[in-house]
């Protein structure tokens, strides 16, 4: 069986827990450490890849969550990802360790 892998900032808690979790919930993934830091990549079983929260909405709807679609959505997501992004040093600090 093909997998999709999540490729996640390994340096960071955030990253690490939530990948972790899409994981445990959903056998056909799996979770690699990428080299770029700044944004999450799921690569997928036909080779293409999603970014960003493209690739967090396609996460989310493949561990079964209703996600709306439309432009006002796909930008609402864009925003709240990107400030995440930027803040996932300070709120991997409410992450528990592992």
């Amino acid at each position: 069986m093909a997998h999709e892998v999540i490729i996640i900032d390994g340096d960071c808690a955030l990253c690490r827990t939530l990948g972790a979790c899409a994981v445990r919930r959903n056998e056909a993934f799996r979770l690699a450490a990428g080299d770029n830091p700044n944004e999450v990549e799921v690569r997928l079983t036909n080779g293409t890849s999603l970014f960003g929260s493209e690739a967090w909405i396609y996460i989310c709807r493949r561990l079964g969550f209703p996600m709306p679609t439309g432009p006002v959505f796909a930008w609402l997501a864009d925003r709240i990802y990107s400030m995440v992004a930027r803040n996932r040093r300070i709120l991997s600090f409410f992450v528990r360790r592992n």
